[in-house]
């Protein structure tokens, strides 16, 4: 991806869910990209989808980091997939960190 780094690796996790690796990135540098993507999704201009009938995509975002919120991939991914479903419950289009 070109709004990635070489080092940040992407894959799609579920069906609608995506993942990011970002090695050696703070969390607040990891917000920061992700903020970031989300207002790029948030502005692009779609053909309107039966899915998304209004033409508007977003994405809901959820940031953890290591080793502060786990010390391997397992509690990394449970403490992501809180903050992401925090992003959804408090109205979408948002990014929320694990506190």
């Amino acid at each position: 991806l070109e709004n990635t780094r070489n080092s940040d690796i992407v894959c799609r996790y579920g069906g609608e869910e995506f993942c990011i690796i970002c090695p050696e990135l703070t969390k607040e540098d990891a917000k920061k990209t992700a903020e970031k993507l989300r207002q790029m999704v948030q502005t692009l201009e779609l053909p309107k989808i039966k899915s998304v009938p209004v033409g508007n995509l977003t994405i809901s975002s959820g940031v953890a980091s290591f080793p502060d919120d786990g010390s391997n991939a397992y509690l990394l991914i449970l403490k992501a997939d809180k903050a992401l479903y925090e992003a959804k419950k408090s109205g979408r289009n948002k990014v929320c960190v694990t506190s």
